[in-house]
């Protein structure tokens, strides 16, 4: 035999004995159902103004605010609640999420532009 031959040879065995070696155990991604996407609202923060003013959406509703001003603004819920957004977070060009879980009226000022009247409610449907 050539050499050609026995380099070709010797690389389909080591091949071969790859294939059939042991690679530790198979990871098997785990099964789960089909997921459903969470439907996604949006509210514009825009100069002195929500847009919508109120937003009516379904309990489980993910709702996006987006301030597309030139100023800063906040989410400040009336009443409290953890899911409005200081104006740290909240400058021109940036976004804030939150899910409406439970059924209700949710309403919101932005305490900088409070005097302008810029309020807005999400009412959420059971």
């Amino acid at each position: 035999m050539g050499r050609a031959t026995l380099c070709l040879l010797a690389l389909g065995l080591a091949a071969g004995a790859a294939a059939c070696g042991d690679d530790g155990p198979d990871l098997v991604a785990p099964v789960v159902g089909p997921s459903v996407p969470v439907p996604v609202a949006q509210v514009i923060a825009v100069d002195f103004a929500y847009e919508p003013r109120r937003l009516v959406i379904d309990a489980g509703t993910e709702v996006k605010f987006v301030n597309v001003g030139r100023n800063d603004h906040d989410v400040v819920p009336e009443g409290g609640g953890g899911w409005g957004v200081g104006t740290d977070a909240f400058g021109p060009q940036a976004s804030h999420t939150a899910v409406f879980d439970q059924p209700g009226e949710y309403p919101y000022v932005c305490s900088i532009h409070l005097a302008q009247q810029m309020t807005g409610v999400i009412v959420v449907r059971p």
